[in-house]
Formats: structure tokens, sequence, C-alpha cells
């Protein structure tokens, strides 16, 4: 595994300038969303974007936060009552 881990270093560890996101995670929830949206999902948590994207760093996790409010921007997915669960449109 640690040369797995070894080849993707220079996706997993990107970050922003600032440190805080990783834009490949950002990309990669957009692509999961969609792909779950296609398949005829009705209800995306964050903790199954987390764990399906493998994120673990704080980077990571914004990444994926950040892909989810892309998704909600152009209204493919809404929040819902439940903190971290969002309803397919």
């Amino acid at each position: 595994m640690s040369v797995i881990t070894t080849r993707f270093n220079k996706f997993l560890n990107h970050t922003c300038d600032s440190g805080n996101n990783n834009l490949y995670f950002e990309i990669a929830t957009i692509i999961r969303i969609n792909a779950l949206v296609q398949s005829g999902r009705s209800y995306i948590t964050l903790s199954e974007l987390y764990e399906n994207s493998g994120a673990v760093t704080g980077a990571q996790k914004t990444g994926v936060r950040y892909g989810v409010k892309e998704a909600k921007e152009t209204g493919i997915i809404i929040s819902t009552e439940r903190r971290g669960v969002y309803e397919v449109r």
C-alpha cells in the first residue's frame, strides 16, 4: 500500500496556497456527486463523500466541502434539515 500512496502523494498532499483546500478533492467530489445523481440517488451524505474520496486531512475534507458547495450553487443538490445530508434535485 505504501507504493500506491507514494504514487498519489502529489494529489493527496496538494493544497492551495493557503494550505486550506485540496482542489483535487473538490473536483473528485463534483464528479462523485454527478455519478450518484446519475445512478438515481435521492440523498447524498457528506460522510459518504468523505469516505468515498478517502478524505482524512483538513485540506482534503475542505476540498470535499467545496465540491458540495459547487453542486449546491448549480442546483444539483440542496441542503436538508439534517446537517450533512443533501437532497438531489
